[in-house]
């Protein structure tokens, strides 16, 4: 099969639709944070992966991965936030299913 690609986009066109004047204005990178790993599984293995962060407006937070998965792999991202109408969460991530 396909690698299949899934865009999970919340209020990013209410956000696009509520911003000043200029709603598609560029800004500075402040930060970058990178987190990389790459790991072999058994199947009681669990990979946590948490954070709490609180965001300006000028912030941005990407998390991306790439995994291949088997029929009996389960691959679970959870998260909690509070949005303001001008926050925009992407989560994007690819993947092939055997």
């Amino acid at each position: 099969m396909s690698p299949v690609v899934n865009e999970l986009t919340f209020k990013a066109l209410e956000a696009l639709r509520n911003r000043s004047e200029d709603p598609f204005r560029e800004y500075e990178v402040l930060y970058v944070i990178t987190l990389q790993f790459e790991t072999t599984l058994s199947d009681e293995d669990v990979i946590t992966l948490q954070f709490e962060t609180t965001l300006s407006d000028e912030d941005v937070i990407t998390l991306q991965f790439e995994t291949t998965l088997s029929d009996e792999d389960v691959n679970s991202l959870q998260f909690e936030t509070t949005l303001s109408d001008e926050d925009v969460i992407t989560l994007q991530f690819e993947t092939t299913v055997r």
